[in-house]
């Protein structure tokens, strides 16, 4: 390919205007971002076969909205994002760089998936979505196929008037780099259950912040890596918790295999006064093989005193004494170990609003033992 064919991502900041990212930045601390910025993109789009979508959708291709089918009661129309709580500069390029939408959601209780296919160059989306008086489910999915290439999605999610929202990503056997970015507020009696599910794909980072504006609101953030060889996956999570009576609940595990990358970044702030906070944060990795790289920071930053906080860390090998038991049953090593991983992976899904998205764990784990 000729270098008129190629171009860099550190040209879409410099051309936007946009400062450029750098490892200075404590959530970027493990990322190989001068390898990233000064990376050959694919100018050239590759041909897809299209897919089938049932149900509700948007389906943005190469960054560009190609098609939708939405409920009576879901608007949607063209709004530019004006960014207020972030100074991230890849949330900055997908708002610059891509056609904002508005999606609301007026007392709907239907679900609708959003698809991401991208075959080339650096494309980037940005969406704004009010849920109102909703009870609704997000199904996102990641079709990044093509390994010169860069997604980058930006979400705006406010969620009002007692509503509940589950979102669930699916990012599987994806040779691209995605960047994904998600910032929730959530108001009284508001609800947020978001399951990231990321299997062996090349590289990805998942970021959500999820700020907790008003009382009884709830937010629980699961996430599930599974990495092959030399897949790097990264999750960045933070919630805000400024006001009391609230509760969060992040659980976030990988499975990892010879060369991997995985980090755990995680972050919950209590505001002063803001009392009666229940938060637990849990972070719990498996090397599969001799040799992956783990980075565990579950973090608290505290200025209120009544409240419950914990978080925990825990990264090893397959439990020796759960294997033996299972083969001391009759059970053969390789169906003893895929035992384990199942029971290890099946705690993300055990939330009643995310059971349903268990599927092909099974066929993932074959793949990885």
């Amino acid at each position: 390919m000729s270098t008129l064919e190629q171009e860099t991502l550190i040209n879409h900041f410099e051309n936007n205007n946009i400062t450029t990212p750098s490892n200075k930045d404590e959530d970027w601390l493990y990322y190989n971002l001068d390898g990233l910025l000064k990376e050959n993109l694919s100018k050239i789009g590759k041909k897809t076969s299209g897919i089938n979508i049932d149900g509700h959708y948007l389906y943005f291709k190469d960054g560009t909205l190609e098609a939708q089918l939405l409920p009576n009661d879901v608007q949607i129309k063209e709004k530019t994002i004006n960014l207020k709580e972030t100074k991230d500069s890849f949330i900055e390029l997908a708002t610059h760089t891509s056609k904002n939408f508005e999606l609301t959601f007026n007392g709907c209780t239907s679900d609708i998936s959003i698809v991401y296919e991208n075959s080339h160059n650096i494309q980037s989306t940005a969406l704004c979505i009010h849920a109102l008086k909703s009870n609704v489910t997000i199904r996102r999915l990641f079709l990044c196929k093509e390994s010169e290439s860069v997604t980058n999605n930006y979400i705006e999610l406010n969620i009002q008037d007692n509503s509940t929202v589950v979102m669930n990503e699916e990012n599987r056997n994806n040779q691209a780099r995605i960047f994904d970015f998600v910032d929730a507020s959530l108001e009284n009696n508001c609800h947020l259950i978001g399951l990231n599910q990321s299997y062996l794909s090349h590289q990805s980072r998942f970021q959500n912040r999820a700020f907790i504006n008003g009382a009884n609101a709830t937010v629980r953030l699961n996430g599930l890596a599974i990495n092959d060889e030399n897949n790097q996956s990264f999750y960045n999570t933070h919630i805000y918790h400024n006001v009391g009576d609230t509760e969060s609940h992040q659980l976030f595990k990988s499975i990892n295999k010879t060369n991997a990358l995985f980090e755990y970044n995680g972050k919950v702030s209590v505001k002063k006064d803001a009392q009666l906070i229940n938060s637990y944060q849990l972070n719990q990795n498996i090397i599969l093989d001799e040799y992956a790289t783990i980075h565990s920071r579950p973090q608290l930053f505290i200025d209120a005193d009544d409240v419950k906080c914990s978080h925990g860390s825990t990264t090893g090998d397959l439990n020796q004494d759960e294997l033996f038991y299972l083969k001391s049953r009759g059970l053969d090593e390789l169906n003893s170990r895929k035992l384990v991983l199942k029971a290890f992976s099946d705690e993300c899904f055990q939330h009643p609003a995310l059971l349903t998205f268990k599927t092909g764990i099974d066929n993932i784990l074959d793949h990885i033992i």
